[in-house]
């Protein structure tokens, strides 16, 4: 401590005009500890004579108090398994909420900065609120200095200064600390031109995982983008999606002969394109009513995809050999997870209510599942009632999905159609199926659990018991300069290229 305050009377001789404001961060709170333009910190002998600030031992004093009070806030909180950090988030909103009201209450023109000083490792749980804070840095042009005291670096901190152009820096050792804060972080933004700084080495750019709030080494997130889009690759790949289940290749039930084929949007002749039109029209016009023509040119446009897939149903009696219908789906993503979405199911009046339709479905739902698709969805119009029986009631275990309009709570739309979906796996089943909630962010209050964080804007962190409890302070230093108030900072573009 006895380096840090040397430092903070160093700063303070640099100009007259300086300014110096300390946060104290503990594992459970964050407060101001010491303000240099309070008149309650001028010595006796400086007020009113113009002289400069003097650190007094009531920093320490309040030091100790807070150590105090943040060990009284830990020892009422529930044994968590989580990572013994400190309240950073916290820490760097009261900082940069100081720097803006100086900022806007004062004439004068200060040149803002931040220096973290941290002993205890990152909080992954913090992760979220620190971005957002480096953001606010960035956009307030305050530079983000940082010095970790530790065995081990931090890789928030090193992010931090990278980010916001300011420095950072790990010593390996305490001995010299006074002479690493004085000879690195003292000089100001003008001054930092002219000499030669540490330089960022291999910036620890690792994220944190929002589920289980621990640092990861490989983005879990990427990873699974990509299998699932070598998932959906494969599957669309497949030449004859009916090879693996030659007994869906014919119906002859209820007075009914068919044989069942593949085909593909990109390779459907003329002929074959005319003849779905027509049974589009003639099944479906009833149904949209006057917005048909639009949806007619959607339709037409949805069909000789190179993504859809078919399976047309070709009939044969007394002689006649031709398409009497098709089913058109095709492997795609929806919210994030891989489905099998069925387009069309389109049959002639004549083969309708022989058992087809669920001969076709069951056949869709062994080719979804023999591709490792999540679920499957579809379409219904709301006026189609007996569309809307046959998935839900005759087929059951189809259900209205949560991302159907009906389910996203917004009164002022009213949609025509329902989504319905059948899930397969859990992961789809809650993203699917489970009626959505409105979620509001940054609201924060004392009481929040652990996921929405505390009032101070830092996440509710409870400490292990039994350990020892430290103190962490963060620097915001206010620079002044008669000359030119801004010389010296790097310019938005800069930082904002580092991003």
């Amino acid at each position: 401590m006895a380096s840090v305050l040397a430092f903070l009377n160093a700063v303070l001789g640099l100009n007259q005009l300086n300014q110096v404001v300390v946060i104290a961060t503990g594992y459970s709170s964050c407060d101001y500890i010491y303000d240099s333009s309070l008149t309650s910190n001028v010595s006796s002998e400086s007020r009113g004579t113009g002289g400069m600030p003097a650190l007094f031992g009531s920093l320490l004093e309040k030091l100790e108090d807070f150590i105090g009070r943040d060990a009284e806030l830990a020892e009422g909180d529930e044994l968590v398994d989580r990572i013994a950090s400190s309240l950073l988030s916290g820490s760097l909103s009261m900082a940069l909420c100081y720097i803006q009201r100086v900022f806007r209450s004062g004439h004068l023109h200060p040149q803002p900065r931040i220096l973290c000083l941290q002993g205890s490792p990152d909080g992954p749980e913090q992760y979220v609120l620190l971005y957002n804070l480096f953001l606010l840095a960035i956009f307030s042009y305050v530079p983000i200095d940082s010095c970790y005291i530790g065995t081990q670096n931090s890789a928030f901190l090193q992010q931090a200064s990278y980010i916001t152009g300011g420095v950072h820096h790990a010593p390996k050792q305490l001995d010299g600390l006074f002479q690493f804060l004085t000879t690195i972080f003292a000089t100001d933004l003008h001054t930092r031109g002219f000499v030669q700084l540490p330089k960022p080495v291999g910036v620890d750019f690792r994220a944190s995982c929002f589920c289980h709030k621990k640092t990861i080494d490989m983005g879990y997130i990427l990873e699974k983008r990509k299998k699932i889009h070598d998932l959906i690759k494969r599957a669309s790949s497949r030449t004859d999606p009916l090879s693996p289940f030659d007994s869906f290749r014919r119906y002859t039930k209820n007075d009914l002969s068919v044989c069942l084929e593949p085909g593909r949007g990109d390779r459907l002749s003329s002929s074959l394109k005319q003849h779905i039109r027509k049974l589009l029209k003639k099944n479906m016009e009833g149904f949209y009513g006057s917005d048909w023509p639009l949806q007619a040119k959607v339709k037409r446009k949805e069909m000789c995809s190179a993504d859809a897939r078919y399976i047309f149903v070709r009939e044969l009696r007394y002689g006649c050999n031709e398409i009497a219908g098709f089913a058109h789906y095709r492997f795609t993503l929806e919210e994030e997870i891989p489905v099998l979405y069925v387009y069309e199911i389109q049959l002639e009046s004549r083969i309708q209510g022989k058992g087809l339709g669920e001969f076709l479905m069951q056949l869709i739902e062994l080719i979804a599942s023999k591709n490792q698709m999540s679920a499957i969805v579809l379409t219904v119009q709301t006026s189609n009632a007996l569309a809307m029986t046959f998935y839900m009631s005759k087929l059951g275990k189809y259900r209205i999905s949560s991302i159907s309009p009906s389910k996203a709570n917004f009164p002022t739309f009213s949609a025509k159609y329902e989504i319905l979906c059948k899930t397969f796996d859990s992961e789809a089943k809650s993203v699917l199926e489970t009626t959505p909630c409105l979620v509001i962010p940054y609201s924060y209050n004392t009481d929040a659990d652990e996921d929405f964080g505390s009032s101070d804007g830092s996440s509710n962190f409870k400490p292990r018991d039994g350990r020892n409890l430290k103190c962490e302070v963060i620097l915001c230093c206010l620079e002044h300069h008669s000359e030119n108030p801004t010389s010296g900072f790097p310019p938005a573009e800069t930082i904002r290229g580092q991003l």
